[in-house]
Order: structure tokens, then sequence, then C-alpha cells
């Protein structure tokens, strides 16, 4: 039996699980002699240990993988509000370029592209900054009405989306440092029921219960082969 490390993906966890549950139900299937109307219970048992296993591993892949669309959604409603922050900016920035063009550059000195350029941290602290220069004498009446509150609004916005990503990260990045012991955990599953197997069938008979990562592969290659040669396979 090859061993499973942490490298290991889950799929090959779970592909090895139904494996050894596919074979040893079919071998407890329709006992012909008493030896094998005795082991038939045994089977099951391992068949049924392995069913659960699988299950497991299933649930966690999922959970790893609603982790991740939330992290993915998340970077998205980022995205979405340094878009709509830097575009808040930028306006403000032409309306003060064009009633105090000669200040304007030291209000708001950051060009939008370069806003864009930063992360979403440092770029809530600098249009904080840039705020606070508009809310000066120095600003037009007119300008601090129309743009500060816009601008403070998606600010507001871009700090929820922050919290929302860290949150999101920080999870994603606990359930998948706890994916190392799960293994584990399901190594030693692997090693009791080879242990079984071995009292049932012998050591040889029972690697054949068992997936390693080179036979899988060959099995997947033996097939293409028995296709006829009729060219490669779709997908």
């Amino acid at each position: 039996m090859q061993k499973y490390g942490p490298k290991v993906g889950l799929e090959q966890f779970a592909a090895d699980a139904y494996h050894r549950q596919t074979m040893c139900t079919a071998m407890a299937a329709d006992p012909a002699t008493p030896e094998e109307v005795e082991d038939a219970p045994k089977y099951l048992e391992i068949a049924t240990h392995a069913r659960g296993q699988r299950a497991l591993i299933l649930a966690r892949t999922a959970q790893i993988g609603e982790a991740d669309d939330l992290l993915t959604a998340a970077k998205a409603l980022e995205r979405v509000r340094k878009l709509r922050t830097k575009g808040a900016y930028e306006q403000a920035r032409l309306d003060l370029g064009a009633k105090a063009a000669k200040i304007f550059r030291v209000i708001l000195p950051e060009a939008p592209s370069e806003l864009e350029k930063l992360g979403i941290k440092r770029m809530i602290t600098v249009v904080e900054a840039r705020v606070a220069n508009l809310r000066g004498p120095d600003t037009p009446e007119s300008v601090r009405t129309d743009h500060v509150p816009v601008i403070e609004r998606h600010l507001a916005k871009m700090r929820e989306a922050d919290l929302v990503e860290d949150e999101a990260s920080a999870s994603l990045s606990a359930l998948r440092a706890s994916i190392v012991l799960f293994k584990a955990a399901q190594q030693r599953e692997r090693e009791n029921a080879y242990g079984m197997l071995v009292a049932l069938v012998g050591k040889v008979d029972a690697d054949e219960y068992f997936l390693d990562r080179s036979r899988r592969k060959t099995v997947e290659d033996d097939d293409d082969d028995e296709g006829g040669g009729g060219g490669p396979a779709a997908g």
C-alpha cells in the first residue's frame, strides 16, 4: 500500500476509498464457499467504513470549494469598491482642477491611475488623507459639498469590503491548514483497513484494494489504449 502524505490531493483520497468500497462490496456479494460466507461481513464492514470516509472527504472538499468561492467573491467586491472610490476621486479631482487649477495638485496630488495600483488598505489610507484635504478652507465650497460625501460613502464600503476579504482569507487559510491533519487521519484509516485486509487475503492481495497514484494513471492509459487508437480522448 502506497502511503498518502500531505501533498496528495483530497480527490485521490476519495478515489482510493471508493475503489476499496467497491472491491470489498463485490467480494462480499454472492459467497459460494463456507470461507466466503464467513468473510462476507468483514468485507462489508470495510466497505461501509470506506463509504463513510469517502463521504467525509467529499464534504471537506466541498467545504474548501465554498470557502474558496467566498474569497473569490470578496476579492471581486473589493475590486468594485476600489473602482467606485477611484471614480469618485477622479470626478472630484476634475472638478477641483476646473475651479482651483493652481492648487488642485496639492490637495489631490495622486492621479487616479496611481490609486488603482495601490493595495486596498493603502488606497484607503491615501484617500482618507485626500478627503481631509478636500475639507480644508482652500477647497471651493461647491467641491466640498458635491464630492466629499460621495467619496466618504465609497470609502466606507471599501473598508467593509476589506474586512470581508480579510475574514474570508483567514477562514480559507485556517481550513487549508486543518487539511494537513485531516489527511493524516485519513491515512491512518487506510492503514487500519490495510491491516484488516491483510488478515483476510494476505499482504500481496491486500495491496490491490488501495490505489497508488502511478497505478491509477496506468489504468487510465490502458483504457485509452483499448480505444483502438481512434485519436485523443475528448476534453
